[in-house]
């Protein structure tokens, strides 16, 4: 699946039932998507020998998915919801009680045959691994962009970790596959 670009990401917050509240789009009017990682969705190889020869192996299910996703500039408000930030008198705050809300994410880029391919990890929480603050040299100042990390599991309602679509698939659509991602989750 070769892919040109990527568009935006869309971030919904799920309540304790696993449905989804809310969502978040980051996309060129706000935020501004740089890249996407999703890595750790194979399973992992368990080969069992016998006679001098791998006889069985077992690869069911997955590994440990992860997504790192490379934002120009995440707004506040949407990085404290999603790492589970506590904000009082206009501080962040993140510490030992600090737990962030499961979340599903939808990934947008662009194919090959001129259609939409939506990729998704259905049920994970993000963590603000680092910042990075750098000086400006002879050539500027450089723009310091956020770098957040997701790590899923599978949804408790059907076992699922991934779903990918993509608008060129006779009977796909958009709203079926955010219905899907996005349990219980009515736009306002």
């Amino acid at each position: 699946m070769a892919t040109l670009g990527f568009q935006k990401v869309h971030i919904g917050i799920f309540d304790e039932t696993e449905n989804i509240t809310k969502v978040h789009v980051l996309d060129a009017q706000e935020g501004g998507t740089i890249s996407a990682k999703v890595s750790g969705l194979g399973a992992p190889m368990n080969t069992v020998w016998a006679s001098d020869v791998p006889f069985y192996v077992d690869a069911s299910g997955t590994g440990q998915p992860t997504l790192e996703l490379n934002i120009a500039d995440i707004p506040e408000d949407v990085l404290n919801e999603i790492t589970g930030a506590k904000v009082e008198n206009g501080i962040a705050k993140i510490g030992a009680n600090t737990t962030p809300p499961y979340v599903a994410v939808i990934l947008e880029s662009k194919g090959t045959k001129n259609d939409t391919i939506y990729i998704s990890l259905l049920k994970g929480v993000f963590s603000y691994d680092e910042v990075n603050l750098a000086t400006g040299e002879d050539k500027g100042k450089e723009l310091q962009t956020d770098t957040i990390t997701g790590n899923f599991v599978a949804r408790s309602s059907d076992a699922l970790v991934y779903a990918k679509g993509r608008t060129s698939t006779q009977s796909f659509t958009e709203e079926a596959f955010k219905t899907f991602v996005f349990p219980g989750y009515t736009a306002a």
